[in-house]
């Protein structure tokens, strides 16, 4: 949690609750991430899939 903190620079977990509201619930874990990262950082998104996949 920290290091996405850091990362997207947030200031607090009251930021990554904001955001998390957005993601709609799923039992697709790869799902869920992925728009979780599309909304922190629209432009990483595909990136983000990749290293989803892989893991």
């Amino acid at each position: 949690m920290r290091r996405i903190k850091e990362k997207y620079s947030l200031q607090n977990i009251d930021d990554l609750k904001q955001i998390a509201r957005f993601v709609p619930v799923s039992k697709d874990k790869i799902e869920v991430k992925t728009k979780f990262f599309q909304l922190l950082n629209p432009h990483l998104s595909k990136q983000m899939e990749k290293t989803l996949v892989l893991n």
